[in-house]
């Protein structure tokens, strides 16, 4: 029998931050963890979690924009700007908390303000197959958010699926 190695004690610790902004529109969570190992073998501990409160007012302007008769160009692109200039602060925060320097940061996970949900780019720019595949899912409602790039390379909720390997 061949003897499988841990290879938790190969793969060296990550410093990972992770940011959060829901449909509450309320602010950003933000936490910071030391993550070890793979696969089964993985282990993680919270060094820090900060909230990064919105703005006053930040809440009805992504409001307003999430309605086309109410949104405009202009006010996205503000949005898009001020909404990373929030984020950088929530991981600073963080960091600051744990008293981790930003240069031993691995990797930072956000993944942004929703705005509206769209799965129109499908009916616009898919292929046939796509659209015979999502749309009759979409209008009936079993599918309400999700992104299309390429085949077979995770961005199919439908199709996701996970292994662990030792």
């Amino acid at each position: 029998m061949t003897r499988i190695p841990n290879r938790k004690s190969r793969i060296p610790a990550k410093l990972i931050i992770g940011l959060m902004s829901g449909t509450s529109l309320d602010g950003i969570d933000a936490v910071l963890l030391r993550v070890k190992g793979n696969g089964e073998a993985t282990s993680f501990k919270q060094l820090a979690y900060v909230e990064r409160p919105y703005p006053r007012g930040l809440k009805e302007l992504i409001l307003k924009n999430s309605q086309p008769e109410t949104s405009s160009v202009d006010d996205i692109a503000r949005l898009s700007m001020l909404l990373a200039e929030l984020y950088a602060d929530a991981v600073k925060r963080v960091a600051r908390k744990a008293a981790i320097p930003f240069s031993r940061i691995d990797l930072i996970g956000s993944h942004g303000q929703t705005i509206r949900h769209l799965p129109k780019p499908v009916k616009m720019f898919g292929t046939d197959e796509q659209k015979q595949r999502f749309l009759p899912r979409c209008a009936g409602g079993a599918i309400t958010a999700f992104l299309l790039t390429e085949p077979d390379v995770g961005s199919d909720p439908a199709r996701m699926s996970s292994t662990a390997t030792l």
